[in-house]
């Protein structure tokens, strides 16, 4: 399953279907076409921003 990926930019929201294990952090931000900053809402519902590679790597190794 491709879990969904949302982008905002103020008011501006982007869905995106990606396979999370495969895609790199330059494709993801190449995808939003913006300065979109990247972040994703861990367990405590914190939004922890995803700033390059080794990030993501560990977002997608992760258990969320």
């Amino acid at each position: 399953m491709t879990p969904p990926v949302k982008a905002w930019l103020r008011d501006d929201c982007r869905r995106l279907s990606i396979d999370i294990e495969k895609i790199q952090y330059q494709d993801l931000k190449s995808k939003l076409e913006n300065d979109f900053t990247v972040k994703y809402s861990d367990v405590d519902g914190d939004l922890c921003t995803i700033g390059g590679s080794e990030e993501l790597e560990d977002l997608v190794n992760s258990d969320l």
